[in-house]
């Protein structure tokens, strides 16, 4: 039966009751075989000891059960737990008494202990009754009695008569039916019987001590430091507010400093902070003489020296606790407010009552100290109390710097110039992105090519020199066109750049083969790293690819041209995981990293400057907020000298992971947007005719529509412009074409198919976007301000410590780790360069002097 109900998390109601009957008739067996002998001791002992586990699995799956309907103040009984739990405490009893009759008076106690439930069980006459503690080791449950004599004051016991004592441990509440209290689990009892009848113990003049054990391990210490250095008056370190709940309880103060020889001054003020003079009441700890109660010759129970027992205090009050320290050093302490009471079961009113007890001096965290002057069932309660913990002075209190706020207001200050700055960045980038033609165009060429240039991310990767490009297809060769002298002030193929070039021949090359790069030693920077190029066909959209990841120099002794021929490279070669991890790592470190990226990014990112620098101050001060929201969980106030232990990193590090998430929440927003803008440009774009040809570019040129309207004649001219668009944009002049750019439309229809039109959804989605991300950030704001704008100095610098570890985690930790996961999965999945992607850019203004169509009338 013990197996059975070894489970007790799944003993059901029913399940309960069977087993508690069946435990009831296999006692009642045993007992009848003990009366008449033919059970032997060892028979007794075995049997007893299963069926007090069986007893305890019962009692415990009864009172689980029960505890898991309630709260911690208003507890529900179902009939048949309390049912269950009765009649389990009276086969309990039966046992007890069997066991009994095996043991002469003066033999050693017998001992039954289960995981949740231990019995100690010990007969003696009268005169040999042994005064002093009966303990249960493995439960730490104790109760020290006086002698026979002050026990049994009455006269009934005589000296030669046998008294029974059965001291009990239950680690579970088995009186669930008795709710006007909420208890702690533990409950102990100490009785006497003797023949089998119960001998009432009530009215002691020496009262009997009772240590109940009880489970601190979750409790929750705050952390403060304390400065005796020039310090006269008292520090206030922490505030409590008392309740109806704590009615009728004992507050207790607990410290534990960390120089135990400090000598320390507690000061308690009721509803205002103490001072030297004025206070409510006041102790000096260590204790100068500590209460002892004498458990056996080589083991005492000593009172806690840095435990002050305040009392019973105002339910309506709020209470300060200060403390004096006059030695000019810093002393580290941690601290517990808690309140505990002792009670006992009144098994006339089946309630728990208090009267008759009162809290011993050896109470602390771990256990409960009751006096009491009877015996039956004892419980205690304890609460741990939530307070405040802000260590100033009142001679500094008014001279304290509002830190936190002033941290918030400076980084929204920053924020306001880097994004200034941005701004005028995302403008120059604009340009930077469109298509350029080189200045040695063909004007009689019309087939187009768009070449892609990367130069590499090593150091010095750049060059000044004159870089030259021929293609090289099937059917013929393009000419050798310059790519580093253009109609533009551009600078080209610098470190790190992405560069497109328009390249036109007379004819179709077919299939490009490979590419001749040629270069000389002319300017300061003669060597160039060049990564890859990647050429397009705009009139078919099919793309070659050529490796290189070399170094390209020249004799800088001699002035000599140097020339390679690249071949193209094979779809398998070009899909390697390695090449592209690598390709996709050191681009993400420019443009993916949060941080890095303001100043690094890519001029055809979708995310721009002023996101990335507005996602940057989204993630700190979500950092600022999960630092006050995790300093206040760890409650750990010591870092006043920004020292820094395991528990400030972890508390960073939490803080900088909740940040994180948020950014990337707020960055993928941004991008999305930008994609739904791409998306609604194109869907909206000239009419939305399906039927119109698209040109294979972006233009952020979009005509006006004018006063008038046009006609269907004007509206089929631009259709017919946009469908015949390479051909067309070849043979017109730059004054015919800007005459039919600037023809009118209806509805809005654009010259481009890829213009940017004004009003559509995405719009909309874009400014959803900036609306949440400056939600999010005034949020956190508030709440920074809010929760920590009462911080004392030393909490602080505590939270900047915070941070800056959050800061510093997300700067070089987590931002390299979402560069790196990123490239993984381009490089294992997408297997895409990052320029396949891009779209050939027009410029904005078609007929400026470095657009397409000027540069081929000019030349």
């Amino acid at each position: 039966m013990a197996q059975l109900t070894k489970e007790d998390t799944e003993l059901s109601g029913d399940a309960q009751d069977l087993a508690v009957s069946k435990l009831t008739e296999m006692t009642t067996f045993l007992r009848a075989k003990t009366e008449d002998g033919t059970a032997s001791v060892q028979v007794v002992e075995s049997t007893t000891q299963a069926l007090i586990s069986g007893l305890a699995n019962v009692v415990k799956a009864a009172a689980r059960r029960t505890s898991t309907v309630h709260d911690h103040f208003t507890p529900k009984v179902f009939p048949w737990s309390s049912t269950v739990i009765q009649q389990s405490l009276q086969t309990i009893s039966t046992v007890k008494q069997t066991v009994l009759t095996t043991i002469a008076p003066g033999e050693k106690p017998k001992v039954l202990t289960t995981p949740s439930l231990a019995i100690i069980l010990q007969r003696d006459e009268c005169r040999d009754f042994r005064a002093g503690a009966y303990v249960l080791e493995d439960f730490d449950s104790l109760f020290s009695v006086p002698s026979c004599d002050d026990l049994f004051r009455n006269g009934t016991i005589q000296p030669d008569q046998v008294i029974d004592t059965h001291m009990t441990h239950f680690s579970n509440n088995p009186y669930q039916w008795a709710t006007n209290i909420s208890l702690e689990d533990t409950v102990v009892s100490l009785e006497f019987t003797s023949e089998g009848q119960n001998i009432a113990v009530r009215n002691l003049t020496e009262a009997v001590d009772i240590i109940i054990p009880r489970d601190d391990s979750s409790e929750f210490w705050n952390t403060v430091r304390i400065s005796g250095d020039d310090i006269t008056g008292v520090q206030d370190v922490t505030a409590f507010n008392n309740t109806d709940i704590h009615e009728n309880q004992t507050f207790h103060v607990l410290l534990r400093p960390s120089n135990p020889d400090a000598e320390l001054t507690l000061y308690l003020g009721e509803d205002q902070y103490p001072t030297l003079v004025t206070y409510t009441s006041k102790q000096s700890l260590p204790l100068a003489t500590a209460f002892t109660l004498e458990v056996s010759e080589d083991r005492n129970i000593t009172a806690d020296p840095f435990l002050w027992q305040i009392g019973i205090l105002n339910s309506s009050s709020t209470y300060y606790i200060g403390i004096s320290y006059s030695v000019k050093d810093y002393l580290d302490l941690e601290l517990l407010v808690f309140t505990s009471s002792c009670t006992y079961f009144d098994e006339t009113t089946s309630t728990w009552q208090r009267d008759g007890c009162q809290l011993g001096p050896l109470t602390t965290s771990n256990r409960t100290h009751c006096i009491c002057d009877h015996l039956t069932s004892f419980g205690s309660t304890f609460f741990s109390l939530a307070n405040d913990v802000a260590v100033q002075t009142q001679a500094d209190a008014a001279d304290d710097i509002p830190i936190i706020p002033i941290a918030v207001a400076s980084a929204f200050a920053l924020y306001l110039v880097v994004a200034s700055w941005a701004y005028f960045k995302d403008k120059e980038d604009k340009v930077m992105v469109e298509t350029m033609a080189v200045k040695d165009r063909d004007p009689l060429a019309h087939y187009q090519y768009d070449v892609t240039v990367v130069t590499g991310f090593r150091r010095n990767a750049g060059t000044s020199g004159n870089v030259n490009i021929r293609l090289i297809g099937d059917y013929g060769e393009s000419e050798l066109h310059t790519i580093s002298d253009l109609l533009t002030n551009r600078k080209v193929l610098q470190r790190g750049s992405i560069d497109s070039f328009l390249i036109t021949t007379r004819d179709w090359l077919g299939e490009i083969k490979e590419i001749a790069i040629r270069m000389d030693n002319v300017g300061k920077s003669q060597s160039w790293y060049l990564s890859r190029v990647m050429v397009r066909d705009l009139q078919t959209d099919q793309r070659w690819h050529f490796l290189s990841n070399r170094w390209l120099t020249t004799d800088q002794d001699r002035r000599e041209v140097f020339e390679i021929h690249l071949p193209v490279t094979d779809e398998n070669e070009l899909r390697q995981a390695l090449p592209l991890f690598v390709a996709r790592a050191l681009f993400g470190l420019r443009n993916d990293h949060l941080w890095f990226s303001i100043l690094t990014r890519s001029p055809r990112s979708s995310l721009t400057r002023v996101q990335r620098v507005t996602c940057c101050l989204i993630i700190l001060l979500c950092q600022m907020v999960a630092a006050i929201i995790f300093h206040g969980i760890s409650g750990d106030s010591t870092l006043g000298e920004f020292r820094l232990g395991w528990e400030q990193l972890i508390v960073g590090v939490e803080s900088g992971l909740v940040a994180f998430v948020v950014s990337i929440v707020i960055t993928a927003l941004f991008k999305s947007t930008a994609k739904i803008t791409e998306r609604s440009e194109e869907r909206h774009c000239c009419g939305g005719n399906g039927d119109v040809e698209k040109k294979p570019t972006k233009s952020t040129y979009c005509k006006e529509v004018g006063d008038n309207e046009n006609t269907d004649a004007e509206i089929e001219e631009v259709e017919f412009e946009l469908a015949d668009w390479h051909s067309a944009r070849g043979s017109v002049s730059g004054d015919d074409w800007q005459n039919r750019k600037n023809v009118k439309t209806k509805d809005g229809i654009c010259c481009s198919c890829c213009c940017r039109c004004c009003g559509h959804p995405s719009r909309r989605c874009s400014h959803l976007a900036w609306v949440l991300a400056f939600a999010t950030c005034s949020g956190a704001a508030f709440c920074a301000i809010y929760y920590g704008i009462n911080f004392g100095k030393q909490e602080a610098f505590s939270w900047l410590v915070y941070v800056g570890v959050a800061f510093l985690q997300d700067l070089l930790i987590l931002q390299f780790i979402k560069v790196i996961v990123f490239a993984v999965f381009v490089s294992l999945c997408c297997k895409m360069y990052e320029e396949e992607s891009w779209e050939p850019v027009l410029p904005e203004r078609l007929a400026a002097v470095d657009s397409w169509t000027t540069a081929t009338s000019a030349l």
